[in-house]
């Protein structure tokens, strides 16, 4: 999951030639319209902060056992 949530970050930041860092900063201040893309890139984001957070949470069970 982490690896294709990574690969559509590249396409949206290839296709708008911007980081996610960049893009997500902007539009949390409303710089930038609204657009399904906009939508679809702000979820991938969302999801890969979730996704690193569960990997984490699994890291630490394996090591607590």
């Amino acid at each position: 999951g982490i690896r294709r949530t990574k690969q559509r970050l590249r396409y949206f930041e290839e296709k708008y030639a911007s980081s996610s860092s960049e893009f997500i900063r902007r539009y949390e201040n409303d710089e930038l319209n609204e657009s399904l893309d906009f939508a679809e890139w702000v979820g991938e984001i969302r999801m890969l902060e979730r996704l690193n957070e569960k990997s984490e949470i699994l890291k630490d069970i394996r090591i607590a056992n």
